[in-house]
């Protein structure tokens, strides 16, 4: 689902992002629910921020809150990893910074848009006025949980913030055939995080031969 953000672009840092598991629903520039099976399966709320996110997991004993935002009374720094038990699900999340050079970024960003526009777990929020600025999140349904993958792009600092979080219930669900799961990228092999150099793109599909990626026929199902 792509939407366009009626507002003000308030461009940051990386390095100003915090991640939190206990800041309360914000005011989201644009959400979408998702729900699989019956109501004790999960439901996930995909939520932009502007240049940040929140994904909000219900469960049958309770909710949780990721959020990934710039905060002036910030606590805890954007980690690397994290894993922890929140209530009755284990909850993990992980964080890298990919440092472009402006034509890099803008494929990446087009490759994000592409990914995520049009899939029916995806949301985008794209800026006007401002190329290849965006905030992205993309859920993927497991027998056992539920896992999100976002991405925020910084034309002007030339840095894209990849984030993934996974919740495990406990719980092996059969997930309804109905709906198409996308299949996980992989982490690129040996990134070059921070050399300027292009990082390989691996959000699937099959490369073209310009180098970029051709999201598969039939969509991102199994």
């Amino acid at each position: 689902m792509l939407r366009s953000i009626n507002a003000p672009y308030a461009d940051t840092r990386p390095a100003d992002l915090a991640w939190s598991l206990d800041r309360p629903p914000l005011p989201a520039l644009a959400s979408r629910s998702l729900r699989w099976g019956d109501d004790e399966a999960p439901r996930l709320e995909l939520r932009v921020l502007g240049a940040s996110h929140q994904v909000l997991l219900h469960h049958p004993t309770g909710r949780l809150v990721e959020t990934v935002a710039c905060a002036p009374d910030r606590t805890t720094p954007l980690p690397a990893a994290v894993a922890r038990r929140d209530g009755a699900v284990d909850y993990a999340f992980s964080s890298r910074v990919e440092h472009l050079p402006p034509v890099d970024l803008a494929a990446r960003a087009e490759e994000v848009t592409e990914l995520t526009a049009d899939h029916p777990h995806g949301l985008i929020g794209v800026f006007p006025g401002r190329p290849h600025s965006l905030t992205a999140l993309l859920a993927h349904r497991r027998p056992d949980g539920v896992d999100w993958e976002t991405w925020h792009t910084y034309p002007d600092a030339g840095a894209v913030v990849v984030t993934r979080g996974r919740v495990a219930t406990g719980r092996r669900d059969t997930v309804p055939t109905g709906l198409p799961i996308p299949a996980a990228r992989r982490t690129p092999e040996n990134p070059r995080v921070g050399t300027g150099r292009p990082t390989p793109s691996r959000v699937g599909g099959s490369p073209r031969s310009d180098g970029r990626t051709r999201p598969p026929a039939g969509g991102y199902g199994e």
